[in-house]
């Protein structure tokens, strides 16, 4: 996993999806694959949701999102 300048895990390449994943559009693909300084969305299973992840030193957690922010879809 890639590093950034502070020491911490960047998590750009990987992606939290579930099985099966199908996007809605290209943007929201590519975001899946994003570090969390740009815009990442994660699928949390624990919550059953997708989520905009706050990198661990902002605080962690994340903010929920239910449509996509590019097209539009319904993200249930």
């Amino acid at each position: 996993m890639k590093t950034h300048d502070d020491g911490s895990q960047c998590p750009e390449g990987t992606r939290k999806v579930p099985r099966g994943f199908k996007p809605c559009c290209d943007s929201f693909d590519q975001h899946t694959r994003a570090c969390y300084f740009d815009l990442r969305y994660e699928w949390w299973p624990k919550y059953k949701g997708w989520f905009i992840p706050l990198a661990p030193k902002a605080g962690g957690g994340g903010i929920q999102i239910q449509f996509c922010p590019h097209c539009g879809t319904s993200l249930h």
